[in-house]
């Protein structure tokens, strides 16, 4: 698939491609934080919990008491705000399907009238239906999001599926091979993900060593 408006591949083949690493403050301040984040941070040192400060609710008349979903939202919008505001390079996932689709729903709240400000990744096993592919660029492309498609180049060579290599292996090789792949092309230090039964949306920082959840 080639370049089209508001979509681009990561180029995970090309031998000058730069790698992510965390300098030696980055590692400090990742060693020693205490607070309900970490990973390197535009602001310097200075850290803040990602969970916004909640009033009690029982002293508000009724009319304006949110309801529990109306909670998690707005919590999920103060989390993403946050993200952006103390991380260089956040991306959020988007696998099309109704979770992540609820994320996209809350980011597009969370920066209205403005644009979703960080690039939107899809990890592309190849398996999923024409439909949903098509439903992914036209999604992409009225909201003028920035979308990564990346496909484990090595898998599809292999011909990797679920079928003859079983699902462990499918998953392992097209799915979390694929997106450490396109989380170091696009040297991301921080990833959203939603998690149904969790909360709305979770943020982890990106590392050299893996991933740690930062705000959920």
């Amino acid at each position: 698939m080639g370049r089209t408006l508001g979509k681009r591949r990561c180029d995970c083949q090309s031998p000058g491609r730069p790698r992510w690493r965390r300098s030696a403050s980055d590692e400090a301040r990742h060693s020693g934080s205490t607070a309900g984040w970490a990973g390197p941070s535009r602001h310097g040192p200075t850290r803040r919990s990602l969970h916004p400060v909640s009033a009690p609710t029982a002293t508000l008349p009724p009319e304006l008491r949110l309801t529990h979903l109306r909670q998690l939202e707005a919590e999920a919008i103060h989390i993403m705000r946050e993200v952006v505001s103390q991380f260089e390079r956040p991306v959020m996932m988007y696998s099309i399907g109704k979770d992540s689709s609820v994320l996209l729903h809350v980011a597009r709240k969370a920066f209205f009238p403005g644009k979703v400000p960080f690039p939107v990744l899809h990890v592309d096993t190849t398996w999923k239906f024409r439909e949903m592919i098509e439903f992914r660029d036209r999604t992409a492309a009225e909201l003028g999001l920035d979308l990564i498609v990346h496909t484990n180049p090595d898998g599809v060579a292999d011909g990797i599926n679920p079928f003859d290599h079983g699902s462990r292996n499918y998953t392992d090789i097209m799915k979390t091979q694929a997106l450490k792949q396109a989380l170091d092309a696009g040297r991301f230090d921080a990833a959203r993900v939603a998690d149904r039964r969790r909360r709305v949306v979770d943020c982890i920082a990106v590392g050299e060593h893996g991933f740690q959840h930062v705000g959920e």
